[in-house]
């Protein structure tokens, strides 16, 4: 599953394990892979939403690699590398010394990732119940005590990811709301004070 990241907003990510490429288990941990990964035109490379490879920016908000632990390096990623909202590839290859490595990231909005992650409210320029054509009810019970949860913030996207919101709306006393959807695959988000949920919920409407 791809880890997600704030759009041109710098991040510090978890590179490896790096494995040698004789037997495929001995960790690579000395200098020489931050040196390799690092380099200036051989080095880790980005693909931005299924655009061509492309080196790390290499300019005044490079920071360099450094080890953590278990075959794995601390890699930062410039505002400039995550600038590009959608599937972020991070790979490198050194076939000589070890094998490929790399790690696939989702950019969202800032906007996407405070409303999951932190205290931000998702932006939706009006609170609105979809135009499709299906009546498609949802309700939101507590895990624990299958008690409906009210005043809950509800939003339906049309991707994983989150970018594309389609309709929002807030539960009732009953723990439900109800959209106006089209058929199909859609994602379910949810956020209520008090309560953590995992998100996206999807959901088939039919």
């Amino acid at each position: 599953m791809a880890q997600w990241l704030k759009q041109s907003t710098a991040a510090v990510v978890t590179f490896g394990p790096v494995l040698d490429k004789d037997d495929g288990v001995t960790l690579e941990t000395g200098a020489e892979i931050i040196t390799s990964i690092d380099h200036v035109t051989t080095g880790i490379k980005l693909s931005k939403n299924g655009g061509t490879l492309t080196i790390r920016e290499q300019g005044a908000n490079f920071v360099a690699s450094t080890y953590d632990a278990h075959g794995c390096f601390k890699v930062s990623l410039s505002a400039v590398d995550t600038g590009t909202l959608g599937r972020l590839r991070v790979i490198h290859t050194e076939p000589a010394t070890y094998l490929a490595v790399w790690q696939d990231f989702m950019v969202v909005t800032a906007n996407t990732w405070d409303s999951l992650f932190g205290t931000d409210y998702l932006d939706v320029a009006v609170i609105q119940q979809g135009g499709g054509a299906i009546e498609w009810t949802y309700t939101l019970t507590d895990a624990d005590t299958g008690a409906p949860i009210d005043g809950a913030e509800v939003w339906v996207t049309s991707d994983s990811a989150g970018l594309y919101v389609i309709a929002s709306g807030t539960t009732d006393d009953d723990g439900v709301v109800t959209f106006y959807l089209d058929a199909g695959q859609i994602f379910v988000w949810r956020k209520c004070a008090g309560f953590n949920f995992v998100n996206p919920d999807s959901e088939i409407v039919s």
